[in-house]
């Protein structure tokens, strides 16, 4: 039986869902979740959200700036969803590690700089990742200005996209992250402020890679207009 791509990508979608689902149930299922939750989302790069992706562009198509920049997105998350999915899964598993320690204060310290480092190291590997896909768009970028878009549409296409794309991977990532902390903060198993901090390391993360991400852009555009 030949299944259409939207159903297939309307099936992993739930799956997504219920890897989310599937904390409240029972938090001790975190890792199981998240790594089946990333699977559902790799092959949902593939069907469902393309779609999704293009539906969201008709509704810009008078915003030249933001329909093109979702475009870039929507080819973005599918070039480097594994490079995502690693820093998801690291993240949340080195997560649930640090809260599993709380008993031993010398267990406790090293699975928090075990957690930073594992955070920031794959962070790196999603920037580094998403670089290579910054340079592969340079021709790209020069037909833009070649029917006619200013250099300063141009210059906030770029903001965008790569706002768009770590935003995309905060939330993300976020997604499991809070969700397994809420549980953790209601069974009074960890502290308001112990979670934010957790979630402060991501974001500052994700943070600094997407400002360096910003200049390399930058770069590009300056070697592209160099070149004219």
């Amino acid at each position: 039986i030949k299944v259409s791509p939207i159903i297939k990508g309307i099936l992993w979608g739930f799956i997504f869902l219920l890897s989310i689902v599937l904390i409240y149930l029972n938090h001790h299922l975190i890792i199981i979740s998240v790594i089946l939750g990333m699977y559902a989302f790799i092959k949902c790069t593939n069907t469902i959200l393309p779609e999704l992706f293009n539906k969201v562009m008709k509704t810009k198509e008078s915003n030249i700036v933001s329909f093109v920049s979702i475009g870039f997105l929507r080819a973005d998350i599918q070039k480097i969803s594994v490079y995502i999915t690693a820093f998801v899964i690291s993240t949340t598993v080195f997560l649930t590690i640090y809260t599993s320690s709380q008993a031993k204060p010398s267990v406790l310290l090293t699975s928090l700089i075990a957690y930073i480092i594992t955070t920031v190291l794959q962070a790196m590997i999603v920037m580094f990742c998403f670089s290579v896909e910054l340079s592969d768009r340079r021709p790209q970028y020069e037909s833009l200005s070649c029917i006619g878009l200013s250099p300063d549409k141009e210059q906030r296409i770029r903001r965008k996209e790569v706002f768009y794309v770590y935003l995309f991977v905060l939330l993300l990532t976020f997604l499991y992250a809070i969700s397994y902390l809420i549980h953790l903060a209601a069974a009074k198993q960890i502290t308001i402020l112990s979670s934010l901090l957790l979630l402060g390391i991501i974001a500052i993360a994700i943070l600094i890679c997407g400002l360096m991400n910003q200049k390399t852009f930058s770069k590009i555009n300056m070697y592209s207009a160099a070149d004219k």
